[in-house]
């Protein structure tokens, strides 16, 4: 409020938690708020209704208006696994603990999921005098609805042609609804498909495009798509965010400007409502999530409230008086991020010489210090730290955590180093790695990949089998062998049909020493490492080290898109 932001859009529920109380519904936060995440441990929670009306009320007192989104009718697996009769096969899910898209959703042809919904929505209402509510309606995957005998059955008796109208009848349902309760609905702009009545309120993420279809339909519009502060500080600067001009053709982060709609928005502005600067929380987490918002929230703010912020004079203007606001900032202890980077970037690299590693940090602020640990405990403002570059002499876990004026700035990077005999030796390769990913280095640097195929520990291929060949730098007496392969079925990231080691003295002439064809769940959409190991009865000398894996080529007809574009990753390689 301090900077006329007056607007909190509460995104309450999606595929991954139900986060309000529903009296009528607990299941929804005993089963659907929680999680098991990949390690085990369990994740979760949820505000209570008292909880809420405080949120309300604080938001109240400095004249900020609290907005609801309930997702419907995708993104709502948390809910389908407290209550499976929810979707089409009436089948129990558990909450996902990975992103995405999920095929689970809302069973548009059974009226109990109307009548679910509208209890929910009741209970909602009275906790935000906001005269909006938010339904989602965004990422929604009809497959399900095709393969729905009852969805079928009430798409042939409207007279509907396809499932996209399905969705437009879900939608003017639950239009009406809130209608009847006085309240407008505010939808993504996914909820224009099949057709959407011009009084809904469409909020833009996927361009310009979207943003001129939902202005000829006569409705008024939130423009988000441009400010999603969980995009990379590099990526969507301050200064982006303070030049953007909403009534006119913006690039967000999944689509580029097209002038050709910028015409019909400029005819149509007003119309436009004003603009939202989302944080998703997959991509954010309680520390780091100031940096994100400031200064960019600021610019943000001065835009949108000005809106003649779109010359560099105007921009110089800006910067000037930005810098006084950082003492104000700094005196509220909130810990804002760089203008135009990351607060910090961490690599780390093999030393040369054989002898460890070296942990590098590229700082977005000359006065923060990385404080670091190296048995797998959480750095503290009391652990070693260093500002540019420390040498790890020893495999372990390695955590780094970024801190300015004292406060941690972000959640601990986690490196897992490990020793073996092809650390920093040299890698061949057949085929060449996707230059979108790690380069073949990875393979060998001894520091182990986790189940992120973002995270930079990772070489991959696509459509293309894997030929690496590791010269050790002499015959050495091998123990064991091991590679690690990365499964993400949604992402088409496929553990391999086939693995083979082979070994040889020259380089030449290849001995055969193990096959493994790992067996592949195609249902399962998680995200796993596969360890494929071999170790001989008896040690094995060779100086050649040759890893083979080749790719499905025979999914099932069933999968996604067939056979193309799938991928291997592959990450550290082991001999010992």
């Amino acid at each position: 409020s301090y900077y006329k932001i007056n607007t909190f859009h509460w995104h309450l529920t999606d595929d991954q938690g139900w986060r309000i109380q529903i009296k009528r519904y607990p299941k929804l936060t005993s089963v659907g708020a929680w999680r098991t995440e990949a390690d085990g441990s369990r994740y979760g929670g949820f505000y209570t209704q008292a909880q809420i009306r405080q949120v309300v009320a604080y938001a109240s007192a400095r004249n900020i208006t609290v907005i609801p989104e309930i997702e419907m009718p995708g993104h709502s697996t948390a809910a389908i696994a407290a209550y499976p009769q929810l979707s089409c096969d009436k089948k129990q899910v558990t909450v996902p603990a990975t992103w995405g898209v999920f095929k689970d959703i809302d069973c548009v042809g059974d009226p109990g999921t109307f009548t679910f919904l509208e209890n929910v929505l009741d209970e909602v209402m009275p906790l935000f005098p906001s005269s909006w509510v938010h339904i989602g309606g965004d990422e929604v995957p009809k497959d399900d609805w095709k393969d729905c005998a009852s969805c079928m059955a009430l798409m042939h008796a409207k007279g509907m042609k396809n499932a996209e109208e399905l969705q437009s009848y879900f939608i003017k349902h639950i239009q009406r609804y809130l209608v009847g309760k006085g309240k407008t609905m505010i939808g993504w702009d996914e909820i224009l498909e099949g057709g959407a009545n011009k009084n809904a309120i469409i909020e833009i993420w996927r361009g310009d495009s979207e943003t001129a279809k939902a202005l000829l339909n006569g409705n008024r519009v939130i423009i988000a798509g441009p400010f999603y502060l969980d995009s990379p500080m590099d990526k969507l600067t301050t200064k982006g965010v303070y030049q953007t001009d909403i009534t006119g053709s913006a690039a967000t982060l999944y689509s580029k400007a097209e002038q050709g709609a910028a015409q019909v928005i400029a005819a149509h502005r007003s119309q436009i409502l004003g603009a939202e600067a989302p944080l998703w929380s997959e991509r954010a987490n309680p520390l780091n999530a100031e940096a994100k918002l400031y200064p960019r929230v600021l610019a943000l703010a001065e835009n949108l409230w000005s809106g003649d912020t779109h010359s560099d004079a105007a921009w110089a203007n800006f910067q000037q008086r930005l810098q006084a606001q950082y003492h104000w900032l700094d005196a509220q202890q909130i810990t804002y991020g760089p203008q135009d980077k990351p607060v910090v970037t961490y690599s780390i690299t093999a030393d040369a010489q054989g002898h460890g590693w070296h942990l590098h940090a590229q700082r977005g602020f000359d006065d923060v210090h990385n404080h670091y640990t190296l048995d797998g405990s959480m750095p503290t403002v009391k652990s070693p730290a260093f500002d540019d570059s420390v040498a790890i002499r020893k495999p372990g876990t390695l955590r780094v955590t970024p801190f300015r004026h004292g406060m941690a700035y972000d959640e601990a990077t986690s490196f897992t180093l490990e020793d073996n005999l092809a650390r920093g030796r040299t890698v061949s390769l057949a085929q060449a790695v996707s230059s979108s990913y790690a380069p073949a280095t990875v393979l060998v640097d001894g520091v182990v990949g986790s189940t992120n195929f973002h995270d930079g520990r990772w070489a991959a291929w696509e459509d293309h089998d894997v030929d690496a060949t590791i010269d050790l730098g002499r015959p050495v007496g091998i123990h064991s062998l091991s590679a690690d392969f990365l499964q993400d079925v949604g992402s088409r990231i496929l553990p391999p049909q086939r693995v083979t080691f082979s070994v040889s003295s020259d380089g030449q002439h290849w001995t055969p020493l193990y096959v493994d064809t790992p067996k592949t769940d195609l249902s399962d959409d998680g995200q796993h490492r596969w360890l494929i190991r071999y170790q001989p009865a008896k040690a094995v000398t060779a100086r050649y080290l040759r890893v083979v894996a080749n790719r499905h080529t025979d999914l099932p007809a069933d999968f996604p898109g067939g056979n193309k574009n799938t991928w291997l990753f592959v990450d550290e390689i082991r001999v010992r």
